[in-house]
């Protein structure tokens, strides 16, 4: 090589490094906005109200490819410049878009009696989707312009989105969300500076100009304005606990997955279904709220009894009359009352899973002395992590395993796309519980009634599908049920409930005026004492799904699903009914908000987004130069699809990944940023490794070689669909890391070759018809964020396992049309 060629290579390189590391900052600046998102809105809102925004939003990266359609005229502009430019007003519009909707008085519960809160919620998809569309500018322009380092292109693309998805973790575990926002807009400036050092864009654009721009992101997080402080619903628990006269937060700290506000508030009073025989005064507590929902406290107790008689006529204590309660297990103990439910009735070794690690920490260093350092004693060991994760490693028994009532209808899930999974409340989370209780050992699981009754008949129907399953003749005869004014107590006992077990409970209702709704051989006259309704329900709902014969008429008349889940489809909060919307709207009284849980949400998104990504879809046959009705080719067509199944293949193996890794890795938070980080960093190494594919002598693709790695990917997800289950019970680490690491092993593999399809596509288009590339990104985006809602609808009937089959056919499907139409020889 002459000198000369030497530095014409080296200049190359130099320009190609700036394009790689720009599309790197974009991606990463995209994923970080829009894990944030999701945090915001399930503080602010809720997470069911994060997932709509965020999904919707989200086509605004497809409509980038619209656009250029549209609009191909921005190809003859200098590409650099251009790039700069969409990074800038990502990074400008990012923070905007977060401080206008922050100050919009939009709040979905108003929606039945307030109409303009409609137009709040278009004005939220509008303000949050144009970040997302420059972003998607940004790497569809650089993809159309330069479809021949498509794979080098597509790689920066996803390693830094796998960057972003970890870094987001850390950055939530250092600051808090609304920080995270203008921390994404700060990367978003450094790759507009990147793009902006290229020669072509650097005369035409003030390169200290933009890195000057940091300076305003930066004082924003230094100063901290009232403006960016998360606006909460004055529904939501924190709200109404702060609305008491002299009430205050005291404290507020974020973590990866948590933000905890520590209350000082008359409002706090935190004893469920306290009996009102009871007729003492509550000690002192201090509220807790997670995302500020629900209320929960810490209560005083400076180690004497008589300070917290008040839970001995607590509903939930009632195990400790059933049995010694030697060795006890608490799940998500928050502030722990049950702890000192367990201290008050002399339990000798007390183990603890708390859900929130924060919340731990909070009680246990900055509230010692004032909980009695209940946290600190020899005899309690309390670990963070998911209680079904832990009960699976655990080897010990247990007297009693207790489920706290106050977050039991919470959903583990806190990720972007796990709307109502719940590990805990599955048939193999029954019988892994009953398995570890001792001879004589009870479970017990106390909920707050929320009518009309449908939670607490799913769990019930659960267990004792488990109970069957572990091969129970009776199961009837192990189960126990009692009611307060509140809440509702399942009894679950190992050995099953005995003549004196009915009468301790039947005493220890009376003196408390709780009512009996279930035990073995009860009589109809003996339910709805002290809390009546017109007519014994719970008896009488109870009665049925006990009653084998009973049972399947009873599920299939219910208003609501209340057939038990397994963890195949662990969608515990779903109680949909296609058949029943009319009734179930009446019976709510004509309101539409509780259609927000139990999965209601998911066809309105569904349907939200298909629409919309079917607008963007079709635009370009009416409006675009490129295409038109007239000149549209099949080939065209076939190409469109392709890249319509490998977006479907992409997000049903992802999504359906993210929840199966859930229970073996012990939270939705390490599950969601270990499969991300794994399938997005494996796919970026499978797209830069998809370069390979190209012949240098024609810039032409390897078909023969690329067909050949579709099947070993349709072969991969079919192996993993059916083996994951059995390779997770086989392993139990306790460490987090090693499961990591495992799970990394895993998963890199089905990473690799899903990351080959999209580039390789883009070079065969860019051969047959480089024009139409904008259009190929826009089906393929507008396919994921549709399909990452269908996979939800398809799994919720049918199990994940179903979801991942279906994507190997999407995958399989792309394999056909590029047998079909596009093999040529190596």
């Amino acid at each position: 090589m002459t000198e000369r060629g030497y530095f014409q290579v080296k200049h190359l390189y130099k320009e190609s490094s700036l394009l790689y590391l720009g599309i790197y900052l974009t991606s990463f600046s995209t994923l970080l906005f829009e894990i944030t998102l999701t945090r915001v809105f399930s503080v602010a809102q809720w997470y069911h109200f994060a997932f709509m925004v965020v999904s919707m939003a989200l086509l605004g990266y497809s409509a980038s490819g619209t656009f250029l359609m549209l609009f191909p005229s921005i190809f003859k502009k200098d590409t650099y410049s251009v790039l700069s430019n969409c990074a800038l007003l990502f990074a400008i519009s990012s923070p905007l878009s977060y401080i206008i909707t922050n100050r919009i008085a939009f709040d979905p519960v108003k929606i039945a009696w307030d109409p303009i809160q409609l137009i709040y919620i278009l004005i939220y998809y509008i303000l949050f989707s144009i970040p997302f569309f420059f972003s998607g500018m940004t790497i569809s322009i650089a993809i159309s312009r330069f479809s021949n380092i498509v794979h080098r292109i597509y790689f920066s693309d996803l390693i830094g989105a796998g960057s972003g998805c970890l870094l987001a973790l850390l950055i939530f575990s250092l600051t808090d969300a609304s920080n995270s926002v203008i921390i994404s807009s700060i990367s978003g400036i450094f790759a507009s500076t990147i793009f902006s050092l290229h020669p072509s864009s650097y005369k035409k654009n003030s390169f200290p100009y933009r890195l000057i721009l940091i300076v305003i992101p930066i004082s924003i997080i230094i100063i901290s304005p009232p403006f960016m402080e998360i606006a909460i619903s004055p529904y939501k628990g924190l709200q109404t606990a702060l609305r008491h006269p002299d009430a205050e937060i005291i404290k507020t700290e974020w973590d990866s997955i948590s933000r905890v506000d520590v209350i000082k508030s008359g409002a706090v009073r935190f004893a469920p279904g306290l009996s009102l025989k009871f007729q003492g005064e509550l000690p002192e507590q201090i509220g807790l709220t997670v995302d500020g929902g629900s209320l929960n406290a810490i209560t005083k107790f400076s180690g004497n009894k008589d300070e917290i008689r008040f839970i001995d006529y607590l509903p939930s204590v009632i195990p400790y009359y059933l049995t010694n309660p030697d060795n006890v297990l608490i799940f998500d103990p928050r502030g722990g009352l049950d702890i000192l439910s367990a201290i008050y009735h002399g339990a000798k070794n007390i183990e603890s899973v708390e859900f929130y690690p924060l919340l731990t920490g909070i009680v246990k260093n900055d509230y010692r002395e004032f909980s009695g350092g209940i946290y600190d004693k020899e005899k309690i060991g309390i670990k963070s992590g998911d209680g079904r994760t832990f009960i699976r490693q655990s080897k010990n028994r247990y007297d009693i395993i207790q489920i706290s009532p106050g977050d039991a209808f919470a959903s583990s899930s806190t990720g972007i796309y796990g709307l109502t999974e719940d590990y805990r409340f599955t048939v193999e989370a029954f019988k892994d519980y009953i398995e570890h209780l001792d001879e004589n050992g009870i479970l017990t699981i106390t909920l707050y009634l929320l009518p009309p009754p449908r939670h607490e008949l799913k769990i019930i129907s659960t267990a004792v599908k488990a109970l069957e399953e572990m091969g129970v003749s009776s199961p009837e005869k192990h189960i126990a049920i009692i009611r307060t004014w509140g809440t509702i107590t399942i009894i679950i006992k190992r050995s099953g409930i005995v003549s004196s077990d009915i009468d301790k409970i039947k005493s220890f209702c009376k003196e408390r005026h709780f009512d009996t709704d279930y035990y073995p051989y009860i009589k109809r006259e003996e339910t709805n004492i002290y809390n009546r309704f017109k007519e014994p329900l719970y008896f009488n709902f109870i009665s049925k799904i006990i009653n084998p014969n009973e049972r399947d008429s009873f599920f299939k008349n219910y208003i609501f699903d209340i057939t038990p889940v397994t963890d195949e489809r662990p969608f515990f909060h779903h109680f949909f009914k296609w058949d029943a919307i009319k009734e179930t709207y009446k019976i709510f009284g004509g309101k539409w908000q509780p259609f927000l849980e139990g999965g209601y949400l998911i066809p309105v998104v569904f349907i939200q987004s298909l629409f919309v990504s079917i607008a963007f879809i079709i635009l370009p046959l009416f409006f675009s130069r490129e295409v038109s009705l007239k000149n549209f080719k099949t080939a065209d067509i076939s190409f469109l699809i392709y890249f319509l199944l490998i977006g479907i293949g992409f997000m049903f193996a992802e999504i359906s990944m993210i929840q199966k890794f859930i229970l073996f890795l012990g939270h939705p938070v390490y599950s969601i940023s270990t499969v991300l980080f794994t399938l997005l960093i494996s796919s970026g190494v499978g797209s830069r490794f998809s370069g390979k594919f190209s012949n240098g002598q024609d810039g032409g693709v390897k078909i023969r070689k690329f067909k050949l790695y579709l099947l070993i990917l349709c072969g991969l997800i079919i192996i993993y669909a059916i083996l994951l289950p059995y390779i997770f019970n086989k392993i139990l680490l306790e460490g987090i890391i090693w499961r990591q690491l495992i799970s990394f092993a895993f998963l890199f593999p089905l990473g690799f070759f899903m990351g080959m399809p999209f580039p390789t596509g883009i070079k065969l288009l860019e051969r047959y018809n480089a024009g139409i590339i904008p259009w190929a990104w826009c089906i393929n985006g507008c396919s994921s964020v549709v399909s990452s809602v269908l996979v939800i609808l398809i799994a919720l009937s049918f199990g994940f396992k179903i979801t991942l089959i279906l994507s190997a056919v999407a995958y399989a499907g792309g394999f056909l049309i590029i047998s079909k139409g596009y093999d040529r020889k190596d």
